[in-house]
Parts: structure tokens; C-alpha cells; sequence
């Protein structure tokens, strides 16, 4: 039988070598690694990340300084305010995460309207005959201004009645504030006379104290009476309406001898071609006048109003007056009134109320 035999110690000494030398290599390995548990946050806490390029091909990336650099916008912005206004050059996109800002407008492609310098198509016209550019006329050339219905409103006869120029207001009969009209135009220092409804063409109603062709003599004065009654200061009358009426030879008659009776003069508004009244008034040498310019707001646009008084100057050029007549509710009329006044009296024409035109004299 034979005896095992015992392992030497040499190689139990290579065995604890081998140990010893692995162990080395792991505290080695662990102590040598770039970054530890617990302290690669600190120590790389201000180390930029490296990026997938530079994990691919393991070279560091050489980087700047950090500076403040102008937002992408920023540069646009500031690319555009130097450069050539005349240029188009195009924008680069936002940045992400930013709105995107609108193109600035083209500096030569006006962005607001210029009121002093407008484009050719948006220029004003000028009216027919600008400030300052009426024609002189001789003296003694004289504009007769008639306001029609007032009575209704003294809101907008005060409008009128505050002006510097010489009116005749035509108040209606029966109405509201008749009374009260005349007599705060009578105040003002300018001229009353009655706007007398009358009979017209047609269905329309001419309102109260109104005449007609089938009424006699004796109706129409007793109602001519009571009308003027509620007009104080009335120095004349004309028609309200009345294209029936004034074509009626018997209405007309009646008229104009009562208010002959009451030293009255009638002024005719011409509402029809196919007036009687001249032809009556001068066989019997009665105070009468016609309307002999056009009614000055048939449209009332300032351009139109404006047109329309300088057709009336022209007619005062020509025949030596002329007789206009508008509304009192047309309150735009004040205003151009007020503005053409001085340029008006500067070409030489004059203002009077309408009594004077059968004086033959210029009021005070």
C-alpha cells in the first residue's frame, strides 16, 4: 500500500501570491477610475457633457469662453435696422421656443395715412372755388338769407341765430315753440315773417293753419289771422309747402290783400313753376318776391352746401341780389355760413334781411 503524498508548500505560496496580486489589481481599478460613486457629481457638476460625436470618436472638443451672444432675433432685428432700406433680404427663422415676430413693413410702402401729404389716388378735392377766390362784385350786391321751418326745435335754431350774419327765419304757425322761436330771433337782432302752410300738389299734409282752394275769402283771413297771431314780430310771410295753393289765383289774392292790410310782404318759395302771385302783385302794387337762387340744403353734404351758396353768389353777381333759403334743421348750413362769411364779404357782397328788399335800403 502506498502513502499519499503532501502537498509541498511551494505551491501553496504561488496560490497566496495569486491572490494577493488580483486583490492589488481590483483596489487598483477602482482607485483609478475617472469617476467614483458618490463624487462624480461634484467633481463634474461645472464639466460641460460630452456629446454623442465626442463619445464616438473619444476627441474633446475645444470650446470658447462663454459670452453673451445676441439672441438669434436679436441679430435679425439688428441686421435690419442697418441695413439698406431698399433692399429685401430675407429673415431667418425664430429660435425654438420663441413667437416668431411678424416682417417689419417696407420702409418705402406708406404703413398710416398721411393727412398732410395724402397719395396721389387719396388727394381731397378742392371745392369749385377755394378761400379767398370769389370774384369781386360791385356795391351794394346784396345775399338774402331765409331759414324755413323754424318752430320745432330751438337747439338747432340757436345754431343760426348766434351767427354774424343778417337772417330771415321763416316760423311756423301753431307750433310748439312759434312764440318762443320769434321772439329769441327778434332778440338776436335778425328778421321773423311767417312760414305759412299752404295747400301743395298731392297727398301730403301741410300741418296746421293750413290754407286751401276751397276755402273763401273770409275763411282764409280769419285763418291768416289766427296764424300770424302765434308768430310775434312777423313782418311778412311765405308758403310752408303750397304748390296747389300758389297756383290758385282766388288763394292768392286773399293772401296777399290781407297781408297788404297788414303791411306785409310775401315771399314767394316757388314750389311750382306755375305761381300766380307775381302776376297779382303787380296789377295791385302789393309787396311780393320770388325765391331766385336754388334752395341751399337740398342735399346736405358740406361739399353741396357750399356749391350751392356760391350758385346764389352768382346770381347776386348778375342781378344785383339773390333770395336763398334753406332749413333750420340743416345745422351743417351754420357752420359753412360761419366759414365762407369772411371770404363772402371780403368779394363785396352784403347781408340783409328780406324787408329790406322793399326799401331799397341796407339795414343797420
Amino acid at each position: 500500500m502506498t502513502a499519499k503524498k503532501k502537498k509541498s508548500k511551494p505551491t501553496l505560496v504561488w496560490v497566496y501570491f495569486l491572490l494577493i496580486t488580483i486583490s492589488v489589481c481590483l483596489i487598483g481599478i477602482l482607485f483609478f477610475l475617472p469617476t467614483r460613486p458618490g463624487t462624480a457629481s461634484l467633481q463634474n457638476a461645472n464639466q460641460p457633457v460630452a456629446t454623442n460625436q465626442q463619445a464616438a470618436t473619444g476627441k474633446e472638443e475645444k470650446r470658447e469662453p462663454i459670452v453673451n451672444k445676441p439672441s438669434r432675433r436679436t441679430a435679425v432685428e439688428n441686421r435690419q435696422a442697418n441695413s439698406n432700406p431698399t433692399e429685401n433680404r430675407p429673415i431667418s427663422s425664430p429660435s425654438r421656443g420663441t413667437t416668431p415676430k411678424p416682417p417689419a413693413p417696407k420702409p418705402n410702402l406708406p404703413v398710416s395715412v398721411n393727412t398732410e401729404n395724402p397719395p396721389p389716388s387719396e388727394v381731397i378735392p378742392t371745392p369749385p372755388n377755394p378761400k379767398g377766390a370769389f370774384e369781386k362784385v360791385k356795391r351794394g350786391t346784396i345775399l338774402y338769407i331765409v331759414l324755413d321751418d323754424v318752430g320745432n326745435d330751438l337747439i338747432a335754431l340757436s345754431r343760426f341765430t348766434s351767427l354774424p350774419i343778417k337772417i330771415t327765419y321763416a316760423v311756423m304757425p301753431k307750433r310748439r315753440f312759434s312764440e318762443e322761436a320769434a321772439r329769441r330771433i327778434h332778440a338776436s337782432g335778425n328778421e321773423v315773417i311767417v312760414h305759412q302752410p299752404m295747400e301743395p300738389l298731392g297727398s301730403s299734409d301741410p300741418g296746421a293753419g293750413a290754407l286751401f282752394t276751397w276755402m273763401s275769402k273770409d275763411v282764409i283771413f280769419k285763418e291768416l289771422q289766427s296764424c300770424i297771431a302765434t308768430v310775434p314780430y312777423a313782418v311778412g310771410m311765405n308758403n310752408h309747402m303750397g304748390s296747389k295753393a300758389t297756383e290758385n289765383i282766388n288763394v292768392m289774392s286773399a293772401v296777399l290783400e290781407y297781408l297788404q292790410e297788414q303791411n306785409m310782404f310775401f315771399l314767394d318759395s316757388k314750389t311750382t313753376a306755375k305761381v300766380v302771385g307775381q302776376t297779382i302783385a303787380l296789377q295791385n302794387g302789393w309787396k311780393y318776391t320770388q325765391r331766385n337762387a336754388m334752395f341751399l340744403d337740398n342735399e346736405k353734404d358740406r361739399k353741396s352746401l357750399e356749391a350751392a351758396i356760391q350758385s346764389g353768389m352768382k346770381v347776386a353777381a348778375k342781378k344785383g341780389h339773390a333770395v336763398m333759403i334753406g332749413h333750420v334743421m340743416t345745422t351743417e348750413l351754420a357752420d359753412v355760413l360761419l366759414e365762407m362769411f369772411p371770404d363772402i364779404l371780403d368779394a363785396g357782397y352784403e347781408f340783409d334781411h328780406l324787408s329790406q328788399y322793399f326799401t331799397g335800403e341796407v339795414s343797420e
